[in-house]
């Protein structure tokens, strides 16, 4: 039952993307001079600068910004905006995961990306999320439709723009001390990951979800509209020139090891991302680790596989020089007891009110519950007598000599 549905759900992504298409984008395809730019040394060269990256700090200092290393003519997608999920206070300590989303992925990025970030989180990786060209906030708003084969110049313009991103946070992230970075995406994104594995070997690993190892005419050839599939013959020959160039994974090799390499196959895949073309990268690219998994391209993409993330982030562990360690000390055996860890568990859960569960009474901001913890902990410890003890915690630890009021914690505060 599950492969007719994954397909009746990539069938159907391939018909809201054709309904995004204005009925005359292929006036000027622009072959020749994007296959001219693609083997010329422009397309992706050797050196990377990082980037100049600055955070917002009205956004919770999570939203990143930084000129793009590759600037085009639309200035609205020349600046590059992502967002960074930090694995703690030292998290220039920590390895980090630059997640990719696919083409027009909104669902990722906003939704599905800050889920697998906090998974990162508490892995012990920092996670940061990237806006592809002319996504988002960087779309033009004279650029309609999708942005695909109807001007292969711009294509790939983008393509490499996407790549220099990439590389310059990746340089930004290694400067800061971060000791290493992986790159996770899906559909198009993962294409840009592949793309920067044949080229960066600072890259520690890469995951490759459902990617597009070669270029075809995915849409045309699925669509209902007529007028989408007559210009199937003019786009197979655009396809066709492409794959001829670095735009095919196919014809260039990682340089970073195999190992360092995941392929997730939508084995269900028939229309957008075919998995013989996954199979066929996989082979060319020497039999990396390969997963094959019984879902369609949409089901991969946006997280209809249970447990995904938490075995990608097993298998990048080992990858990104994270080690699980076992921190222990030299407790006194005969007082071991989880008697007193639940008494204070229940203790704080029955005086503060933004503990107590299933209400909406929770924190909303960090630095609040961080204050309401510390004004229960001074009361408790200093203020409140004990039952058992009939003296205040801090009273029987010999560091004080008295009952404090609440007026002496408040003056604390001056």
């Amino acid at each position: 039952m599950i492969a007719p549905l994954t397909k009746l759900l990539d069938w159907s992504a391939v018909q809201a993307v054709t309904l995004m298409m204005p009925p005359d984008c292929m006036q000027r395809p622009r072959l020749e001079e994007a296959l001219e730019f693609l083997k010329g040394p422009e397309f992706i060269p050797n050196e990377s600068q990082p980037a100049q990256v600055e955070f917002d700090p009205g956004k919770s200092g999570m939203h990143f910004r930084f000129p793009s290393p590759r600037p085009g003519n639309c200035s609205e997608n020349n600046m590059v905006y992502g967002r960074f999920y930090r694995c703690g206070e030292r998290w220039q300590e920590r390895p980090v995961v630059i997640l990719l989303h696919g083409s027009g992925d909104s669902l990722n990025y906003n939704f599905r990306f800050p889920l697998i970030a906090r998974r990162c989180n508490r892995a012990g990786f920092n996670a940061a999320a990237l806006v592809a060209p002319y996504h988002f906030q960087r779309r033009p708003r004279q650029l309609g439709g999708s942005l695909g084969y109807s001007d292969c110049l711009q294509f790939a313009e983008a393509t490499a723009q996407a790549i220099a991103e990439i590389r310059a946070l990746s340089g930004w992230l290694l400067g800061k001390g971060c000791p290493a970075v992986a790159l996770w995406g899906y559909s198009m994104g993962a294409w840009y990951a592949g793309m920067a594995a044949c080229r960066d070997a600072r890259l520690a690993a890469v995951v490759l979800g459902a990617t597009c190892a070669r270029m075809n005419p995915w849409a045309e050839q699925r669509a209902v509209r007529p007028r989408v599939r007559a210009r199937l013959p003019l786009v197979r020959g655009l396809c066709d020139g492409l794959n001829l160039t670095a735009m095919n994974l196919l014809t260039a090799q990682p340089v970073i090891p195999k190992k360092q390499i995941l392929l997730l196959e939508a084995s269900y895949d028939s229309m957008i991302c075919p998995k013989e073309d996954t199979e066929d990268l996989w082979r060319a690219w020497e039999k990396p680790d390969i997963w094959r998994l019984p879902h369609g391209h949409v089901g991969v993409c946006c997280g209809f596989v249970p447990g995904l993330p938490e075995r990608v982030l097993r298998w990048l562990t080992p990858r990104l020089g994270s080690r699980k360690t076992v921190i222990s000390g030299m407790p006194d055996r005969e007082n071991i007891s989880t008697s007193h860890t639940e008494r204070q568990n229940l203790t704080m859960r029955m005086s503060m009110r933004r503990f107590t569960r299933l209400t909406n009474g929770f924190s909303k901001k960090v630095e609040s519950h961080e204050h309401a913890l510390a004004l229960y902990f001074m009361y408790y410890n200093f203020a409140r007598v004990h039952q058992t003890l009939r003296v205040t915690p801090a009273m029987e630890a010999g560091i004080a000599d008295h009952v404090w009021t609440l007026e002496e914690i408040v003056c604390l505060i001056k």
